[in-house]
């Protein structure tokens, strides 16, 4: 399931991180994570934008609201690819937590 995740992800050219290596500090792209409910996505960002999505700027302000239009573009992708997701707000920023649950995509065997 992760694999096909990383796979369908990756295929339509979003940088896809494994959340289990360690991150450098330019290392940016969405992580992937295996949870016992399914495979959790979030976004890494390098360094700088990490520490800066925190202040209160019209710079840091726009990256927040990028962040969440990207989540919402990739969780329609997903759901166009025929997986199911659904976002879980485990921080308030930058966006919140995709979650594939521990099923098949729908209409799959």
């Amino acid at each position: 399931m992760a694999v096909a995740t990383w796979d369908d992800l990756s295929g339509h050219g979003l940088r896809v991180l494994d959340g289990q290596a360690p991150a450098g500090d330019e290392d940016s792209g969405m992580v992937l994570s295996l949870g016992k409910d399914g495979v959790f996505l979030n976004w890494q960002l390098d360094r700088n934008r990490e520490n800066d999505i925190y202040d209160e700027t019209l710079r840091a302000e726009r990256a927040r609201s990028s962040s969440a239009i990207m989540t919402g573009a990739v969780a329609s992708s997903l759901a166009t690819l025929g997986y199911r997701v659904h976002a879980d707000f485990l921080d308030a920023l930058p966006a919140p937590v995709l979650v594939r649950p521990m099923r098949p995509p729908v209409g799959s065997a």
